[in-house]
C-alpha cells in the first residue's frame, strides 16, 4: 500500500505529464499562477498558486494538503476524486496491465472514458425524459368517464344475534360499471 506522500508524488507526475511544461524544478512563480488559473478555468476549482508551490516543494510545508486540494489535483489528472485516484492507483500496483487504473498517457484514456460516461449519462437521461413525457401524455389523454353515482348502490344490514360475533351483510349494485369484475 502506498503512503500519502507516494500518492502525492504520483499525482504530481501525472499533472506534470499533462502540462508538458518540463521539469517542475524549473517552474517559476508565473507557472504556478498559470496552473492555478487552469484549475479555475477548466474545473471551476480554486487552488491558490501558493498552495501549488507548497505541494511542489517550492515553499516549506510538511503536511498533506487538505482533501479539497487533493480532490482538485486528482480531477485535474483525470480522476473523479482523490479517493478514486488512490483506489485506482492501488489497483494498478496489484494489476499492472490495467491502463485504466493509472493513465500513462497524461489522462487521455481517462478523458475518453469520462466523455463516454457523460454520453451514456445523457442517453439515459434523454430516454428517461422521453418515457416521462410519453407517460404524462398517455395519462392526460385517456378518455374521461363520467360516473353517475345514482347508478350504484350500497346498503349495510347489521344482524344482531345473541353474543358475539356479530355479522354485517353488504348489498351492492354496480351493474352499470364499465369495469370488468
Amino acid at each position: 500500500m502506498l503512503t500519502d506522500e507516494e500518492l502525492l508524488a504520483k499525482i504530481k507526475s501525472l499533472i506534470e505529464a499533462r502540462l508538458s511544461w518540463g521539469d517542475s524544478a524549473d517552474w517559476t512563480n508565473q507557472d504556478f499562477i498559470a496552473l492555478s488559473t487552469r484549475f479555475q478555468k477548466e474545473m471551476d476549482l480554486s487552488v491558490s498558486h501558493v498552495t501549488l508551490k507548497r505541494i511542489w516543494g517550492k515553499l516549506s510545508y510538511n503536511s498533506l494538503p487538505q482533501i479539497y486540494t487533493l480532490n482538485a489535483l486528482a480531477k485535474f489528472a483525470g480522476y473523479e476524486s482523490w479517493r478514486n485516484f488512490k483506489v485506482n492507483t492501488e489497483a494498478n500496483i496489484h494489476n499492472p496491465e490495467s491502463s485504466f487504473a493509472y493513465p500513462q498517457d497524461g489522462g487521455k484514456k481517462r478523458a475518453s472514458l469520462v466523455i463516454k460516461n457523460r454520453l451514456n449519462y445523457f442517453l439515459v437521461v434523454g430516454f428517461a425524459s422521453i418515457a416521462f413525457v410519453v407517460g404524462l401524455t398517455l395519462f392526460f389523454s385517456r378518455k374521461k368517464v363520467d360516473v353517475n353515482f345514482l347508478d350504484y348502490s350500497l346498503s349495510v344490514h347489521k344482524v344482531l344475534r345473541a353474543g358475539l360475533p356479530n355479522s354485517v351483510i353488504f348489498d351492492y349494485n354496480a351493474d352499470k360499471s364499465l369495469m370488468d369484475g
